[in-house]
């Protein structure tokens, strides 16, 4: 079977297909197409990029109205750096606490002359339907060494997703050992924002968290207790 029509391909089109379609998310295929620039295939300046700009900044300007322009361009300046000598876990739990509680964002003086210090808010947890919600199959990320996950979801512009597509015959503990564990190692940027992992070969699946291990990975079977269990 060609690599263009492999097991692969199709777990990873249909899985695609069920966020578009079922789920109502945005939908792109990255690899070999992506323009680069503001007016980009997905605003990126370049492939070390990982947090989509452009849309985190049109999510702060919604959910954030008022301020001046570089208060949102401090805001994205927070969000997107971090210190080298940290640990992924300790970038992961400062960028978390961005997502869940706001972003500090600088003081500065509204039309009434009043000074304002805001909260910027990321995510409308409230209203999920405001949120931008994209699924990208193959991004191209550089880092140590250059890498093309199977699919990442973005919310606002923000990585929060992770999926590692296998065969259908293979077992999923090979994308947990092979494919993820070079990703941390050699695009750990990716995960600083990261909140879920799923592994899968489009029939089992399993989730985790950046820091668990394989044995800690467990089935995502149904989002409320009446519902019948559905792994797939």
């Amino acid at each position: 079977m060609s690599a263009e029509y492999s097991e692969d391909k199709l777990v990873q089109v249909t899985t695609a297909n069920y966020f578009e379609n079922d789920l109502k998310w945005h939908s792109i295929y990255a690899y070999n197409r992506e323009s680069f620039g503001i007016d980009g295939t997905l605003g990126r300046k370049n492939k070390r990029e990982v947090v989509l700009t452009r849309y985190l900044k049109e999510a702060l300007e919604k959910f954030n109205p008022g301020p001046p322009q570089e208060i949102y361009d401090d805001a994205i300046q927070q969000f997107t750096t971090y210190n080298i000598s940290d640990q992924l876990i300790a970038t992961n739990q400062k960028k978390y606490q961005f997502i869940r509680d706001g972003i500090q964002g600088k003081a500065y003086q509204n039309s009434a002359g009043e000074t304002i210090q805001p909260k910027l808010k990321v995510i409308d947890f409230q209203n999920p339907e405001e949120n931008h919600f994209l699924i990208v199959r193959e991004l191209c990320i550089e880092g140590q060494k250059p890498q093309r996950p199977d699919i990442l979801g973005f919310v606002n512009g923000i990585p929060l997703l992770f999926i590692e597509l296998k065969a259908t015959h293979r077992n999923i503990r090979v994308a947990y050992e092979d494919n993820y564990s070079r990703y941390l190692e050699n695009i750990p940027q990716l995960f600083h924002h990261n909140a879920i992992v799923i592994l899968s070969n489009g029939i089992e699946g399993k989730f985790g968290s950046l820091t668990s291990r394989y044995s800690h990975y467990q089935e995502w079977k149904r989002l409320e207790e009446q519902e019948k269990g559905k792994v797939d």
